[in-house]
């Protein structure tokens, strides 16, 4: 995804969570804003220049198929070693959902934020019809991230038009827009179970 003219004021949100803007930064995807409308503080070709006006100047940008990036990884599979804890924000605006193996390309991306550094993730959790390989569960993320060290500063969710909705069920095309921040270094990943399937077969109550 590039950053929408509908979706100016959830950035303007998430850059005001404090120290979220901040570098080393990297942005997943070389993301650019089409239609800024009369958004003047978002009138910039692409975001990292969106970002130099606001002051993060060490940018890296990793996409693999985009001849202007910095880093061409396949983020179905790991990211070298000396990308882990490198990062103070780790900036996914619409990868996620276009990588098959989106377990891998989530466990990455929180691997490469270091310690007290942030994630920002806004992906579809509803609808968006072959926009991807995937639309996810409202919780994923969240799960996610509190399940491999990070608090949540930061979740909203919204419509393809920019609609804020504080039900994601409320919606057709519906966002996610989720910030986490990484309390410690991470250990094993920590895979999320859906919620209620722990509960319905935990050992007293499962099959068999």
């Amino acid at each position: 995804m590039a950053i929408l003219a509908p979706h100016i004021p959830f950035y303007r949100e998430v850059f005001d969570v404090p120290d979220l803007l901040a570098e080393p930064f990297l942005m997943l995807g070389y993301q650019q804003i089409l239609g800024h409308g009369e958004a003047e503080d978002f009138d910039f070709p692409d975001v990292v220049e969106l970002l130099a006006a606001r002051g993060v100047g060490e940018v890296t940008t990793l996409d693999l198929f985009d001849d202007r990036a910095d880093l061409r990884y396949d983020l179905n599979f790991p990211v070298p070693d000396n990308e882990h804890d490198r990062y103070a924000t780790v900036f996914d605006i619409g990868t996620v959902e276009h990588v098959f193996d989106s377990r891998q390309c989530l466990e990455s991306s929180l691997r490469m934020v270091r310690p007290g550094g942030h994630y920002f993730g806004h992906t579809p959790v509803k609808g968006y019809h072959r926009h991807g390989f995937h639309t996810f569960h409202p919780a994923y993320l969240r799960l996610a991230l509190k399940e491999n060290g990070f608090e949540i500063p930061y979740l909203r969710y919204s419509s393809e038009t920019g609609e804020p909705l504080d039900r994601p069920e409320k919606g057709d095309d519906v966002l996610l827009w989720i910030v986490g921040r990484k309390t410690a270094p991470m250990g094993e990943f920590r895979i999320p179970q859906q919620p209620g399937w722990v509960d319905h077969y935990s050992p007293s109550t499962g099959p068999g």
